[in-house]
């Protein structure tokens, strides 16, 4: 007798199929799961509809040292918006907008244009967004300095937003501490308290310092401060970078570019691709150094 024929052959062969093809199923499952896990973008980049979790990159260009060098900036930051699917505001474009002037908290004069700036454009950024007004729902902030360059193809990027979900409020750390030259910020209870206690501070400050002063060593739950060994997935530095060198998957690169001078070799850094611009500038300052310091020598003389 053919054993394949028996009936309990033939049902040993039916249950091993139906166990293969659960087990094809769970794998598949587990697959989609880990895919929407780490692709976080349909979650946090949604493009459009209301009620739709949104991201917005935040930026502002406004100071003498971004003089003629602003349009060149926000176009590198738009294309990395576009590329990523999120949306991209800058606060020199809001403040001479009408329709952002009921959202803006009233300004004194009394902060220049340094970092109460940042939090009185993030907070009129969920304000808007919460009667209406807005094509998307805006749900997370996503800060950076005005001297940053954006770069769409680092895989960090979606990294970044992984880590970004677990908290309302993420910054990241460099070698002096925590650096706010970038912070995630998450429509949340938390995030309302955080930004009127910034807006609530007179005259100019400094929002790392406050930062420290308030949370010190003891930061809450509901914020996510990365040490220098991890920040690398939210900034980056070029040379001298310490632990936070620029890879091939950096999107976000933070200059240290606190001239106009400084600024334009490094955008022109970008735009060549090279590092000569940046070396030929070094040498061009220590040359320049040098002559003043025997200027000086002579004068003494």
């Amino acid at each position: 007798v053919d054993p394949r024929a028996m009936p309990c052959f033939r049902a040993l062969r039916f249950a091993l199929l139906c166990a293969v093809g659960v087990a094809v199923v769970v794998h598949c499952l587990l697959l989609t799961i880990g895919v929407l896990q780490l692709d976080h973008v349909e979650a946090l980049a949604a493009r459009s509809g209301i009620g739709q979790p949104a991201i917005v990159l935040a930026s502002s260009h406004l100071g003498d040292k971004f003089f003629r060098l602003r349009e060149v900036l926000q176009a590198n930051k738009r294309e990395f918006a576009q590329q990523v699917g999120i949306r991209v505001m800058f606060l020199e474009d809001m403040v001479g907008d009408k329709a952002w002037q009921g959202f803006l908290s009233p300004d004194d004069g009394s902060h220049g244009i340094q970092d109460w700036h940042k939090y009185r454009m993030v907070k009129a950024i969920f304000s808007r967004s919460v009667v209406g007004r807005e094509r998307e729902h805006v749900t997370a902030v996503v800060w950076i300095d005005g001297d940053s360059w954006t770069m769409p193809t680092g895989l960090h990027w979606r990294t970044f937003l992984f880590l970004a979900r677990r908290c309302d409020f993420l910054i990241g750390t460099d070698s002096n501490g925590i650096n706010a030259g970038l912070m995630w910020m998450r429509r949340s209870n938390f995030i309302d308290v955080l930004l009127q206690r910034f807006l609530s501070l007179p005259g100019p400050f400094n929002d790392q310092v406050m930062l420290n002063s308030w949370f010190g060593d003891g930061w809450p739950a509901e914020a996510l401060r990365l040490p220098i060994n991890e920040t690398g997935v939210a900034q980056c530095r070029e040379q001298p970078c310490d632990d936070l060198c620029c890879t091939d998957k950096s999107w976000n690169v933070h200059w240290p570019a606190h001239e106009r001078k400084d600024l334009v070799m490094r955008i022109l850094d970008r735009k060549l691709h090279t590092d000569l611009v940046n070396e030929r500038g070094a040498l061009l300052r220590a040359v320049s150094l040098q002559n003043s310091v025997g200027r000086s020598q002579r004068g003494l003389l």
